[in-house]
């Protein structure tokens, strides 16, 4: 399922990982988003694994077009869900 996201990149690395380099994921990007707990809303730090390179920034907002699934959940486990950057979306941009 795709989604556009909102969010402020922390971090964007290389990847070496072969898996992912073999299905063009080829940069770890950490996005600042945020969570709330009880009737807080805290930081929250994501790590996805991404098909571009981006350029961290954290003072400004950046809207991504990402890919989101669930892993998990059988038997009742645990789902964990993952989040897969597609690429930086042009949207509203003044080209």
């Amino acid at each position: 399922m795709k989604h556009l996201i909102l969010a402020k990149v922390f971090s964007c690395n290389a990847s070496n990982d072969p898996k992912d380099l073999a299905k063009g994921l080829t940069h770890i990007v950490v996005v600042e988003g945020s969570k709330r707990i009880a009737d807080s809303v805290v930081p929250d730090y994501i790590k996805a694994k991404s098909l571009v390179a981006l350029t961290p920034s954290t003072t400004e907002a950046q809207l991504l077009e990402v890919e989101m699934f669930n892993i998990g959940g059988q038997n009742g486990g645990r789902v964990q869900t993952y989040y897969r950057i597609i690429r930086k979306s042009d949207i509203g941009s003044k080209k």
